[in-house]
């Protein structure tokens, strides 16, 4: 064996076992949760260390699992029109747009893309507060009645919010 040929032989196996240990740190560092803010409508949650691995995503997908989608149930939607106009959402998208950490402090800004659809669906009807009422039972069955062709009028709604505080 050749000079030449040992070099690249080390080099290979120098640049493989580099390969490995960074393979290993990431799937070994835990995935954590920074912050999880509450404004009663909707959560924010930071995550340190995005997963890469299975358990990771899993402990992702449970944090995000545990938050909230935007509602407008709150009691003040029955007068402002949120209630009836949106009331739940059918679909979110959040982007993180930006994400600045200094030291204890963090700055974020996140963008969300939701949409609804102006209509009742079988968990809205299946509520006390819309079953009582003989116009939403009709408004049920004429949205879906498949003579009419039903096709729901989209509601589309974007926000870009700044978030700032502390990691504790």
């Amino acid at each position: 064996m050749t000079v030449k040929n040992k070099k690249i032989l080390i080099l290979v196996f120098l640049t493989g076992c580099v390969l490995l240990g960074y393979w290993l740190w990431l799937s070994l560092r835990p995935v954590a949760v920074v912050a999880v803010h509450d404004n009663g409508n909707y959560s924010y949650v930071l995550v340190r260390n995005f997963p890469l691995t299975d358990r990771e995503k899993g402990e992702l997908k449970g944090a995000i699992m545990d938050g909230k989608l935007p509602k407008f149930d709150r009691f003040q939607d029955n007068f402002n029109g949120m209630g009836i106009t949106v009331h739940d959402t059918w679909a979110t998208h959040i982007t993180l747009k930006s994400l600045q950490v200094d030291h204890d402090r963090y700055r974020a800004v996140v963008h969300y893309k939701v949409q609804d659809h102006f209509g009742l669906d079988v968990d809205d009807i299946s509520k006390f507060k819309f079953n009582q009422f003989r116009f939403f039972r009709i408004w049920f069955v004429l949205q879906r009645y498949n003579q009419f062709g039903f096709k729901p009028f989209m509601t589309n709604m974007e926000a870009t919010i700044k978030i700032t505080g502390d990691r504790k």
